[in-house]
């Protein structure tokens, strides 16, 4: 991983028990030691993959990463799961995954959005929605 970017927002939940979020997008199969160690250092609650986890397919792979494996991006999902629930909505580089990596995603005990919406019920007794949506 070349650069992490960390911001820190806090949101007025009106009421409804607050909770942290880690948000994680644009991994691209780098190897996910040093991602992995910000998100632990932040203590979760839930994190997000918001895309971009994957090299799959020519259409968006760039040759910056055409040296990468899908095997990083599977350990940082186990890894991720170690330390909160993980929720996956899959970005433009994700769009040709296939049905065997669905399968491997689930076995990391990522929750895959994929034009789908869950409840998310780690969050303090709160349970927002989320909902993922492909193109």
């Amino acid at each position: 991983m070349s650069k992490i970017y960390k911001r820190h927002y806090d949101f007025n939940t009106a009421g409804r028990a607050a909770f942290r979020a880690v948000l994680v997008s644009d991994v691209h199969e780098s190897a996910p030691g040093e991602i992995i160690n910000a998100v632990s250092s932040a203590s979760p609650d839930v994190i997000f993959v918001a895309g971009d986890l994957f090299e799959t397919g020519d259409k968006y792979t760039s040759g910056i990463h055409r040296r990468s494996s899908p095997e990083n991006a599977y350990e940082f999902l186990r890894e991720a799961s170690y330390i909160s629930p993980v929720y996956y909505g899959v970005g433009n580089h994700d769009a040709e995954l296939t049905g065997e990596m669905r399968e491997r995603i689930l076995k990391c005990g990522t929750v895959l959005l994929e034009n789908a919406d869950t409840e998310i019920t780690c969050v303090h007794g709160s349970t927002p929605v989320l909902v993922g949506a492909t193109t």
